[in-house]
């Protein structure tokens, strides 16, 4: 019974000591692949920042011809011309927002259009409470400035004349000049064939 009682007391200690081997191995084993993926990231990091700088250096040693305003060639480098372009798409950028901005509609200006509208009813209202005579005379006097309108109008158009133009119908060819000449009559006249060519 005894002996039993060890041997199964060994067999436990055992196990335990296996357990926690096997838990160091699993404890370092962790800690080499975060170790290792610590390295991979820093050294990704390096590359990065080490191709970084070595963009930079490249752009530095990079330079544009550019013609000036006064016609002659200049060297400019290309990080100056890069900024420029970011700088001006910043601008455009603003501008843009600043126009939107303007076009926006704001509630002081509906209450503005509100109240002007209110404004023109109520003037409609006091033109219709108007008296019978003024009426009238304005109706008249519109019918007198249409007609200073129409006069004015008519005066206004300028008559239109008929201009003689005479066309000339002459040739300015000089072969058709010799082809109608009488000393050199190549062609027959209406009605008549071709005579020979007589010697001279």
């Amino acid at each position: 019974m005894e002996e039993s009682r060890r041997r199964r007391a060994e067999l436990q200690h055992r196990r335990q000591l296996e357990e926690r081997e096997r838990k160091r191995q699993e404890a370092i084993m962790d800690y080499q692949r975060r170790l290792a993926r610590e390295n991979a990231l820093r050294r990704q990091h390096q590359r990065y920042q080490r191709y970084q700088h070595d963009e930079e250096d490249q752009e530095a040693d990079q330079y544009f011809i550019v013609r000036g305003p006064d016609g002659c060639l200049y060297r400019v480098p290309a990080r100056s011309i890069v900024n420029n372009k970011h700088r001006y798409q910043n601008q455009e950028l603003g501008e843009s927002t600043l126009q939107e901005d303007m076009h926006e509609p704001k509630e002081e200006d509906e209450a503005q259009v509100h109240l002007s509208s209110e404004e023109m009813a109520n003037n409609e209202v006091t033109k219709e409470e108007t008296i019978p005579s003024m009426i009238v005379a304005e109706e008249i006097s519109g019918e007198i400035l249409e007609s200073d309108d129409a006069s004015y109008d008519e005066s206004t158009k300028a008559p239109l004349v008929a201009a003689d133009v005479v066309v000339e119908d002459a040739s300015d060819d000089e072969e058709e000049k010799e082809l109608k000449s009488i000393w050199r009559n190549r062609r027959p006249s209406p009605g008549t064939l071709m005579e020979p060519v007589e010697a001279l």
